[in-house]
């Protein structure tokens, strides 16, 4: 028997009739972790300009886009933080404080809680802004922003960023960065040379998006002039969030021993 060529097939938007488009803007699409129609996720006026090769993943099924993922922390006690007056916000009141700030920084001694608390903002954006393209990096976000001093493209940037993404997750946070709609938390922004911080300087003024950052009390000024921005605290617990995070702690070490 003959081998036959495989065939392949690549959609063009325009050879689509208005009632498919329709269909195509109505397909549901799972959004780091939730479930959307794509013209929820994509404004109609821009569904026009989607590649090719991005078209081509939304004409299939189980359409899934990463962007994020739940870092499902291990204790649910809500931390305040203190702003550069004293003030006492929750999470939701801290966020409101922010939304126009690109870049917020939250310095506190080591131990404090500064990561617990970007956890838990970054799990409150996820879940109250399922429109945001949100991500969690650590330290290796800095091998990541060396990379600007070599793109000089946003698509390049994103391509070499997220390497692993497929051409619609691509087309998806290019979207995202025109619309502001990007939020990268960095903790530990202090652990590495002066020359990182500098790159994530140039990151912020470069790409639209709203930057999240933790670092330790003994860099808070240098990075204060670096970055030109008021920084924030972790408000300590009171007796009784201590002794709620106490029982939380042993409730969760009984139900893993008895899941053993």
């Amino acid at each position: 028997m003959k081998n036959f060529q495989k065939l392949t097939f690549s959609y063009n938007w325009n050879d689509f009739s208005e009632l498919s488009k329709l269909h195509i803007l109505d397909s549901e699409v799972t959004f780091q972790g939730k479930k959307l129609k794509f013209s929820d996720l994509i404004p109609k006026s821009s569904i026009k300009n989607i590649p090719n090769e991005a078209l081509n993943y939304l004409c299939s099924e189980n359409i899934i886009i990463n962007g994020g993922n739940s870092l499902k922390p291990l204790y649910a006690i809500q931390h305040s933080i203190l702003n550069s007056s004293n003030t006492s916000m929750n999470l939701d009141d801290f966020m409101d404080d922010v939304k126009n700030n690109k870049i917020v920084l939250i310095s506190d001694m080591p131990k404090k809680g500064k990561t617990v608390l970007l956890e838990q903002l970054y799990e409150k954006i996820l879940n109250n802004s399922p429109n945001n393209w949100v991500s969690y990096f650590e330290t290796q976000i800095y091998n990541v922003l060396k990379l600007l001093l070599t793109v000089e493209k946003e698509n390049d940037f994103i391509t070499q960023m997220c390497s692993h993404i497929n051409p619609l997750e691509k087309f998806v946070l290019d979207q995202k960065l025109t619309k502001g709609q990007v939020k990268f938390f960095i903790d530990g922004v202090d652990d590495k040379p002066i020359e990182n911080r500098e790159f994530i300087k140039t990151f912020s003024k470069k790409f639209n998006c709203q930057l999240f950052m933790t670092c330790r009390t003994h860099l808070e000024k240098d990075l204060k002039d670096i970055f030109h921005v008021e920084t924030f605290i972790v408000e300590p617990f009171s007796k009784e969030k201590r002794i709620e995070l106490l029982n939380q702690y042993w409730k969760n070490r009984e139900e893993n021993i008895d899941s053993e």
